[in-house]
């Protein structure tokens, strides 16, 4: 049944390519290209092994090559893309992904021009690819483009794009409401998120210890962990503002700049088993990136 499914889909984009008219062909074109991959992952689930889905990568590769020389068959190229892209990540290969999407960004398509039925799949899925890259300010405007235009109705599907929404947004200080992360089923963001604003070090070991399975396996592990350094910054802000706080009840508002380390010994000892040093290191490294303001002197 998976080669008469690839059979059908060879023919269908020989006929797309031969088509004076095309257009009215891509929506089967669609149905067509996603039905081996689902088929073929059912059967190898059953098996347990990687067999017919390395089938069906080298047949989209082949279509996807024949459709991507036509100028004026782009979208068939894209469904394609979106199909072999989801593949390689059932496959445990997203560095086979980087050439595939390379290609489809040569010439920059407009996203808001392609059909919603591929232009949400293909923005999702170099959004995601962003995340397991790094790349969270691009993951960011990607994935928020496609939840912006996924339908409400379509929770499953939102949810998806919540999943690796939710940490680069997190990274860049935005932070997801409590209903908006349970009523899509993200309950294990709803730790991190609380932890992360209120600089709990402590917490975020433990959601993160907690949840880690659940983050190795869609790929948000290591933009997760980093929001580490996100909570050690709150925390050290909630230090500053009651250091200063004190300085001016004492009537040395003037000196509040000028805090003394022990401070921030005590309380990264607390939170995160830091000593003196490490304190120290943990203290240069977010002065370093950024992440806070000021200098640090032993005199």
């Amino acid at each position: 049944r998976l080669e008469a499914l690839l059979a059908a889909l060879r023919a269908w984009c020989t006929q797309y390519l031969d088509e004076d008219d095309a257009d009215w062909m891509l929506p089967a074109l669609l149905q067509l290209a996603a039905a081996p991959r689902r088929l073929a992952a059912a059967l190898d689930a059953g098996e347990g092994t990687d067999a017919r889905k390395q089938r069906t990568v080298e047949a989209y590769r082949e279509q996807f090559q024949r459709l991507h020389r036509d100028r004026d068959r782009r979208e068939g190229a894209l469904a394609i893309s979106c199909e072999l892209l989801r593949l390689y990540c059932r496959l445990g290969q997203p560095s086979q992904c980087s050439f595939v999407l390379a290609v489809v960004s040569q010439h920059g398509p407009d996203l808001d021009s392609l059909p919603k039925a591929l232009s949400l799949p293909l923005c999702f899925l170099r959004g995601k690819h962003c995340v397991l890259d790094g790349k969270v300010a691009d993951a960011e405007e990607l994935l928020g483009w496609a939840l912006a235009r996924c339908p409400p109705k379509a929770v499953g599907n939102r949810r998806k794009i919540l999943t690796y929404l939710v940490p680069c947004r997190l990274r860049m200080g935005r932070y997801p409401s409590l209903d908006c992360l349970r009523r899509h089923g993200l309950e294990s963001y709803v730790g991190i998120a609380a932890s992360v604003a209120a600089g709990d070090c402590k917490r975020f070991d433990q959601e993160l210890e907690k949840h880690e399975d659940e983050f190795m396996n869609s790929g948000t592990y290591l933009v997760v962990e980093k929001l580490k350094l996100l909570a050690q910054r709150n925390l050290c802000r909630k230090v500053y503002e009651g250091v200063a706080g004190d300085c001016q009840v004492a009537g040395k508002a003037q000196h509040a700049h000028k805090q003394d380390l022990s401070w921030y010994e005590r309380a990264f000892e607390w939170q995160d088993d830091c000593g003196a040093d490490e304190t120290f290191c943990v203290l240069a490294h977010l002065i370093f990136i950024g992440a806070i303001r000021g200098y640090l002197s032993d005199g």
